[in-house]
């Protein structure tokens, strides 16, 4: 009987020392390079905002899925690019508001149904908040916000 006690005792030292000396994982702050990342992004529920501080040419993705567009509204720099792909099974349009005639941002406009498996990127030059939709399906529609 005096047994038990010994070991429970044992048993509950191992576990804490254990558990003090348990390193926690490092922080993430590099992209696998060396290097610190560029910026960072941040996403709730359909929105994402990428905060890339000054940087320009980074390619930020839309997609189109069964269930419907997946970030729908995005924060972006002037000079980065939106790649809108199309991962469903229907055709997807990405143009600018308003639906039909895709006049609020010259040019953005794919002009076809992109397939699946097909992508349409434009880069956004000018701030401004710059409503979009799905031509074929004007209800998936979304707002890219451009800052300097």
């Amino acid at each position: 009987m005096k047994f038990f006690p010994i070991a429970l005792t044992a048993i509950i030292s191992m576990i804490l020392i254990a558990g003090c000396t348990q390193q926690p994982p490092p922080a993430n702050n590099s992209d696998n390079t060396g290097n610190p990342p560029s910026g960072s992004v941040t996403t709730t529920n359909n929105d994402i905002v990428v905060d890339n501080g000054s940087m320009i040419n980074e390619t930020i993705e839309i997609s189109l899925e069964e269930t419907g567009l997946r970030s729908v509204n995005v924060s972006i720099k002037k000079g980065n690019t939106i790649k809108f792909i199309n991962n469903s099974s229907k055709a997807f349009w990405p143009a600018s508001d308003p639906h039909p005639v895709h006049t609020n941002l010259a040019g953005f406009d794919a002009r076809q149904g992109l397939s699946q498996g097909e992508s349409y990127s434009f880069t956004f030059t000018q701030e401004g908040n710059f409503g979009y939709h799905n031509h074929l399906n004007p209800g998936q529609s979304g707002i890219i916000t451009v800052t300097g």
